[in-house]
């Protein structure tokens, strides 16, 4: 009984850490205001579904393209936090540069 607690443990910390790869690809290597929600799915499956995707490529996306589903579900407060952030950002900017004195033509020109 103990060896068979141990097998299902050990899988599922296997299933966890592999779980998500595409979503942390997917959020390591988006530039600061390009996010878009569930990231790694999309990048998951355009991996997947590329024309010269191999085998492998295509069973691993495959297979994680459902985690990667989980994991960015469960990460949409954060998307939408960041989204409405950068979007408040934008229109709050002013096209002045910093420092410059109020009233000045914008950018310099």
């Amino acid at each position: 009984m103990k060896n068979i607690i141990q097998i299902y443990l050990s899988t599922i910390l296997v299933v966890m850490m592999v779980s998500g790869c595409a979503t942390s690809v997917g959020r390591a290597f988006t530039p600061p205001g390009n996010e878009t929600f569930y990231t790694g799915t999309e990048e998951g499956y355009k991996a997947m579904t590329k024309d010269d995707a191999e085998l492998g490529e295509r069973i691993f996306y495959g297979v994680d393209l459902p985690f990667s589903f989980i994991a960015d579900t469960i990460l949409v407060p954060f998307d939408t936090y960041d989204y409405f952030k950068y979007k408040r950002d934008d229109k709050g900017k002013s096209s002045t540069p910093k420092g410059a004195p109020k009233g000045s033509v914008p950018n310099g020109t």
